[in-house]
């Protein structure tokens, strides 16, 4: 379990199609709870035995084709980067996996360039 990486798909309305928690506090909980929980408190088994996964976003993205997508994107942004209502909920190595995965994916691209 040490070599897994929980990669959400994560979408605005335009693309999830979704009506209710695309954004503010629905969205941070919809994140927390499905994949917030793993990273931060982990995976518990009944034995008391936990693990905790690392996140990397998996894809994203939006043609702003709808105007929920703004604050939805906005709200996902501020959800990733420790800002917003939810500071103090979401673990600093969260940001920093993500900053590293997009630093790794960057290098990636320059050398298939």
């Amino acid at each position: 379990m040490l070599q897994v990486v929980i990669a959400p798909h994560i979408y605005p309305p335009s693309i999830s199609k979704a009506t209710s928690n695309y954004a503010g506090s629905g969205l941070f909980n919809r994140l927390s709870l499905s994949f917030g929980t793993l990273n931060k408190a982990g995976y518990c088994l009944a034995d008391g035995t936990c693990h905790q996964f690392a996140v990397c976003i998996g894809e994203t993205g939006t043609a702003f084709t709808n105007a929920l997508d703004t604050p939805a994107m906005t709200d996902f942004a501020s959800y990733l980067t420790n800002t917003g209502e939810w500071l103090r909920t979401v673990p600093l190595y969260l940001l920093m996996l993500i900053k590293a995965a997009m630093h790794y994916i960057g290098c990636i691209f320059s050398t298939l360039q």
